[in-house]
């Protein structure tokens, strides 16, 4: 395969040792141009390549010289950190009241923009849990109320963060009590990946073998827990991502399906559609335990009964939204490069 110009430049840069920024579309061959600059590297130099998802991995290592190793974040984090957690990553879920009592949460109310908003001690629970989430996913050595404090919809005016600020206090020694047990080996909630690539970020991010060059591979989706681990690294890095591919995210005012608790749920042993159990429900308005309808782009399968939101994020999007309505009337907005079902 002979690299175009563009490919061969990004290949010279890496064979001088420049830590370098690589954008590029889908389809112009950035996974290419990685392979090649690792094959460039000669045998003796070792290379790490990070990629987003274990199929991603699976499918580089079949390619990819013998001086590369090739991992996801989460696998960097587990051979020096995760272990220890091992036999807590299939925990079970827990029940909002259950978690609500681990957490010793009480019932709390909020001045809002129609007076005042409750927050029942199941919630408060979740919201916490949430604070931990994004705390997790962000590069800060400690919770910060400010920072990794859920948004709630109704909570404040635009511009405003009054109310908020009164909420994220009284939720910060809940959230605490979430990262405390998060970070123990003993613990007793429910167990998350991100917890030990937290925990690995904040002990300097070691890894079992040292590499000369780290190929990061999407970094578009790359979060700032991930960013901060690879820059600890003493080793040259290429970070490389199309901006137009973020994944995983959504603007606001798109509609999705989501159950519906309150229809009726079949018995048990009975067959049939759970499609009346699914309404439209504009994205902000999900909270993390709700499960909406999923899309495998493979099989062109529908899996109606949804996965569970884990977390939520929110992102400014100032770039271009293309606005669709459907003949019952419900908006949704998509950036240009979306697929949609």
């Amino acid at each position: 395969l002979t690299p175009t110009d563009q490919q061969s430049a990004i290949i010279d840069a890496v064979q001088i040792g420049d830590t370098i920024a690589v954008e590029a579309l889908a389809g112009t061959g950035k996974t290419t141009t990685l392979r090649l600059a690792a094959e460039a590297l000669g045998k003796s130099t070792g290379v790490l390549y990070v990629v987003f998802n274990k199929r991603n991995q699976q499918e580089a290592e079949r390619v990819f010289p013998a001086n590369t190793t090739v991992k996801t974040a989460h696998s960097l984090a587990f051979g020096p950190v995760g272990r220890r957690f091992r036999h807590r990553l299939n925990s079970g879920r827990l029940s909002p009241r259950q978690l609500a009592r681990r957490l010793g949460t009480r019932p709390f109310n909020v001045p809002s923009l129609t007076g005042t908003m409750s927050f029942s001690a199941e919630r408060m629970a979740s919201l916490a849990t949430q604070m931990v989430h994004e705390f997790c996913r962000s590069e800060s050595t400690r919770l910060d109320p400010g920072r990794h404090a859920p948004f709630v919809r109704g909570l404040d005016e635009k511009g405003s963060w009054n109310n908020h600020r009164l909420l994220a206090r009284e939720l910060v020694p809940y959230a605490e009590k979430v990262w405390a047990d998060a970070i123990d080996p003993d613990g007793q909630l429910r167990y998350e990946h991100n917890y030990y690539l937290k925990l690995w970020q904040l002990e300097g991010a070691p890894l079992t073998v040292e590499y000369d060059v780290i190929l990061f591979d999407e970094a578009q989706d790359a979060n700032a827990v991930m960013v901060s681990a690879v820059e600890r690294q003493e080793a040259q890095t290429v970070w490389v991502g199309d901006a137009h591919q973020a994944i995983y995210c959504q603007p606001l005012g798109t509609q999705v399906l989501a159950h519906d608790p309150t229809q009726d749920v079949y018995p048990k042993g009975r067959k049939g559609r759970v499609a009346n159990r699914l309404r439209d429900v504009a994205i902000e308005d999900l909270n993390v335990g709700d499960r909406v309808a999923t899309f495998n782009s493979q099989t062109a399968h529908v899996r109606v009964a949804g996965r569970e939101i884990e977390s939520v994020r929110r992102f400014r999007h100032s770039g271009e939204l293309i606005r669709v309505t459907t003949p019952a009337g419900l908006t949704s907005a998509y950036t240009p490069q979306h697929l949609s079902l």
